[in-house]
Parts: C-alpha cells; structure tokens; sequence
C-alpha cells in the first residue's frame, strides 16, 4: 500500500506512473562534498555547520531532508535544523527547491508558523535552515494515537491553521502541501493547545515568475495526494483557495478518523477528489457532538469549484471560532 501522505511532484501526464514504489521521493542518503563514503561516523557528527550551532541528535526525515535537535551554544536556545537530504545536495531544483522553503517561511511572522531563524550553506555544501524548536507531535502522530479529535478541538486547532493560512496568503504565499504531519501541536504557556504549521518546501510565492518557481509551474502536479484539492491534481494554477480544500481534508480526518477519499493509489485517490464527494462525518461517527457546527463548514471547504468553497481563509476562521 503506497504512502499517500507523502508529497509528490509529477507531470499530468505521468500520473498513470504512480505505483506504490514510485510514490516517494527518492532513497539512498548519498554523500556530501568532502566527505568520505568510508567515514562510519554519525551524520550528525559530520555536517559542519557554523561554531554557533551544536547538534544534539536526529530526531526526523523526510523526502527532502534530515531534521536534527539541536541548539544555540551562546545562549542554550533550543532548535530544529533541517539539512536537505545528501543525496540531493547536488542536484540543482532540489537546491532551489530548499532555498524556496527558507525564503518563504522567512517571511512569515505569525503565532501558528514556525519561525526560521537563520539559512545557509556550510563549506561541505550543506544547505541548512535554522528554525525554532517545537515540543509537541505532528497532527498525524496524534490521530494515530487518539484517531479522532472532538468537533470543538478541532474547530480550535483548524482555526489556528486557517489563521496562520490566511497571513501566508496575504503575504502572496501558497503552501500547497497541508497534512497532518505539517502541523505540529504542543501547549502554550497556559496549557491550551497551541498548532503550528511547518514545511513551506513546495509553497508558492504569487506574482514570481524567478526560476525557483518555474520548479513547479503550472502544469505539474505537487502535493500529497490524499490532501489535493481538484485544481491540484490538474496540475493547475492554484491559489489559496485551494489550500482551503487541504484543510477541510485535514479536518475531515481529524473528526472522522479517515481522510476524505481512500484508495489503492494515488491515481484512484486523485480520481475521487475531481468526481465525488465524501461521506457526512455524522455517517462514519454517530456520536458525533454537536454536528450542526461543523459538517457544513467540512463540506464548504470541499466543493470541487474553487469559487464555490470560502473565498478566503478569513471567512473559514470566522466560521470556526462561532460558537
């Protein structure tokens, strides 16, 4: 069974090419410049980051790159640093790609973003990307663990997203790749729950026509495939309403327990968001409290026409914070 949180960068026209080991992004870690493939010491041990930075250990990995905790050895503030995998240190979009991400989130200055501290490139050729440490799992740990959340926890953590959302789209940015895993929960300094949205990898800057956004123009399909909106999966050009469609999926999981479409694969997947719709989360949980608040504001999200869903990230917050 392919994994079909994972995001993918394809041609329209390659689509019928996704098979369940063709879904990811690439394996084998490769090595970086001046770096010995006979050196048997810890990755960790071998990036050479600036003196200020120690890091402390590994504590994640994905398509593109390696996240380590770590920390600021002046003033002991703890941090994340992601590196791009070593892999893809030479290959140039990926390069863009990372430098994309850096450049985007940078940018952004909000409660529920995560914060980007510092960006580079060490002597070895290792791009690197400082961002603050966040105590808390991913969305989709915790649907693992607790399957599904309650309507008004869920009004609460969507309504952080959708806000962090809408200040990255007044900002001209796109994110393109809303999942469980891009959004982290943890508590604030009062115990409530605090999200935070993370990897800006594959976003979209508006009204740049530079080459790091020509990586994936109009006409690829980028995303993950349980979380595209129609648009999305056409390879079309997007904009932010269709973030609000990957949302309302994200949301549709954390209430119903189960992303809006399953299927074997990603073409089936991509399939059903341009013809069908979900089932009413009502159907699929019974004991659903207070149902009337928040299955319209699912299915409004979900609506295959852009114009038809909410016109702005704004109004989806608006409509989650009544009570």
């Amino acid at each position: 069974m392919p994994d079909l949180e994972k995001s993918i960068i394809v041609a329209p026209d390659k689509l019928g090419e996704l098979t369940a080991n063709r879904v990811g992004t690439g394996s084998g870690l490769g090595q970086f410049d001046g770096i010995s493939p006979f050196d048997s010491r810890p990755l960790k041990d071998l990036i050479d980051l600036p003196e200020r930075y120690e890091i402390l250990e590994q504590v994640g990995e994905g398509g593109m790159g390696i996240i380590f905790r770590a920390r600021h050895k002046l003033t002991g503030a703890p941090l994340a640093i992601k590196v791009l995998h070593p892999h893809l240190a030479k290959n140039k979009s990926y390069m863009q790609r990372f430098e994309q991400e850096a450049r985007a989130a940078s940018t952004l200055k909000h409660p529920s973003i995560v914060t980007v501290y510092d960006f580079g490139m060490t002597e070895r050729k290792v791009a690197y990307l400082v961002m603050e440490w966040l105590e808390g799992p991913g969305l989709e740990k915790v649907l693992k663990s607790e399957k599904t959340l309650g309507t008004e926890r869920v009004k609460n953590i969507f309504a952080q997203v959708a806000d962090a959302l809408s200040h990255a789209h007044r900002k001209g940015i796109v994110h393109r790749d809303i999942k469980p895993s891009n959004i982290i929960v943890s508590l604030d300094d009062k115990g409530q729950e605090q999200a935070k949205l993370v990897d800006f990898g594959i976003a979209k800057i508006v009204g740049e026509d530079t080459e790091e956004m020509r990586l994936t123009a109009t006409g690829d399909v980028v995303g993950s495939p349980l979380y595209m909106s129609p648009e999305q999966c056409l390879g079309k050009d997007l904009d932010a309403r269709s973030d609000i469609y990957s949302l309302g999926c994200v949301m549709y999981e954390a209430l119903c327990g189960q992303a809006p479409f399953k299927a074997e694969n990603s073409v089936q997947v991509i399939f059903k968001h341009l013809n069908e719709m979900p089932q009413r989360p009502l159907k699929l949980k019974p004991d659903l409290e207070r149902p009337e608040t928040i299955e319209g504001v699912l299915f409004r999200c979900l609506q295959k026409a852009p114009e038809d869903r909410y016109g702005s990230m704004d109004d989806l917050v608006a409509e989650l914070r009544k009570q």
